[in-house]
């Protein structure tokens, strides 16, 4: 059954209730490993060439721990959702071992949205004052439509996360392929939802980010919501003789 986006949020509102300070905390953590990191390599080098390319390698190696952070934010989620316990060291769960399917998720879904935009970085280092007016504007063009097949392709392959930490035995590969499927006639809605946290996310940078410690947890809850109606996991009961926590022993 299709719930609208306001329903699916009621629910995740229900299973963050009280209980915020975990992925408050991991949000913290994550966010913290990433970007401080980051910056102290855009302190550290130039406007060179060489520079760059450290400094967009360095982003590019980031990113990927980023997302497999994000991954063990996405497990604690799952658990919330399905009263199962978790605790905060579950953040770093998939380093716990396959991590291999993990990392290779993460790199297959920043390369697959990174691709389209590769063009603009072999630009960057031609350097912008050698266009011409008209060249600079098709090149604005082409940002407009980068990103637009960029917002498509992440949105097509956005339950690939999921669908790897629900199916233990499933390819990195073929949880792709299941997340194509499962977003047939689905990405608009995503893409609605994901739009209706855009008016808190202007509200937490006001607060200088400090109100993302909520927003954040929020809307990484309704994806989960999202994604346990597009299987039917919202609309029937788990099947006697089947605990979910069982695919916590792929970690082991």
């Amino acid at each position: 059954m299709k719930r609208e986006s306001a329903e699916l949020k009621r629910i995740a509102r229900e299973n963050l209730t009280g209980r915020y300070s975990v992925p408050m905390g991991t949000l913290v953590v994550g966010t913290l490993s990433c970007n401080i990191p980051l910056l102290l390599f855009g302190w550290v080098t130039d406007n060179s060439a060489a520079g760059m390319a450290i400094y967009y390698l360095a982003s590019f190696i980031l990113s990927l721990l980023s997302g497999v952070l994000a991954i063990g934010r996405i497990w604690i989620g799952m658990q919330m959702a399905r009263g199962r316990q978790y605790q905060f060291s579950d953040m770093f769960c998939v380093f716990r071992g396959r991590a291999d399917r993990y990392i290779l998720a993460v790199l297959l879904r920043t390369l697959i949205v990174l691709i389209p935009q590769i063009p603009l970085y072999i630009l960057q280092f031609m350097g912008y004052r050698a266009f011409s007016y008209v060249q600079l504007i098709l090149m604005l063009i082409y940002v407009l439509l980068a990103s637009i097949v960029a917002i498509v392709l992440n949105l097509v392959f956005a339950q690939a996360y999921m669908v790897l930490l629900d199916q233990p035995d499933i390819t990195t590969v073929d949880a792709f392929r299941k997340s194509a499927e499962l977003m047939k006639g689905n990405k608009g809605r995503l893409f609605y939802i994901d739009l209706s946290f855009l008016g808190w996310e202007l509200l937490a940078a006001c607060s200088f980010g400090i109100g993302m410690l909520w927003v954040g947890p929020y809307m990484v809850q309704t994806q989960i919501t999202f994604y346990r109606e597009l299987t039917g996991q919202l609309d029937r009961q788990e099947p006697a003789g089947y605990d979910y926590n069982a695919s916590v022993q792929l970690f082991l």
